[in-house]
């Protein structure tokens, strides 16, 4: 598993900045903020760290992140259809209901995160750790596993968590 490679001297940001700068970001830290309700073409954010964050907001097309950390975000009920993250750390993450449909993530990690409901059908998982997540009722129908590592991670009912 690769680890994010942050920059040492991240810049503070803010996620309206995020929709200014042609939905680019890179080498920033973002800490208790809210993503405006709007609509970003493939917004993508790299080398950076992310806390205590409310993305539920959030229409957006093709999200990427690499080399990220999100600590403490919210995610829940996001289309995130089509993402890519590449050695990206979600750490104590709420995704409840989100929508990881044909998602892409190569050296992710989610630890302690809230996953109840995500749909996440013909998603592609290359070397993925689930370290103590809560992941009832998802769907993972069709999913691609190359590395998929599921560990003390809680399942009232295992839904759809059916992988091929």
């Amino acid at each position: 598993m690769e680890s994010p490679q942050l920059f040492e001297d991240l810049t503070t940001a803010t996620l309206t900045g995020w929709v200014d700068a042609d939905a680019y970001l890179q080498g920033v830290a973002i800490n208790h903020d809210t993503m405006p309700a709007m609509f970003i073409h493939h917004p993508t954010i790299e080398n950076s760290r992310i806390d205590h964050t409310d993305f539920t907001p959030m229409q957006t097309e093709r999200f990427e992140a690499s080399d990220c950390v999100f600590k403490h975000c919210d995610f829940a009920n996001v289309d995130l259809s089509e993402a890519a993250f590449y050695r990206v750390v979600f750490d104590q993450c709420r995704f409840v209901g989100t929508n990881l449909t044909q998602m892409y993530a190569a050296n992710v990690q989610f630890v302690d995160c809230q996953m109840s409901l995500v749909w996440a059908p013909e998603a592609t998982f290359k070397t993925v750790d689930c370290l103590r997540c809560r992941l009832d009722g998802g769907e993972l129908s069709r999913a691609q596993t190359a590395k998929l590592t599921l560990t003390d991670c809680a399942s009232m009912a295992w839904g759809y968590w059916v992988l091929s």
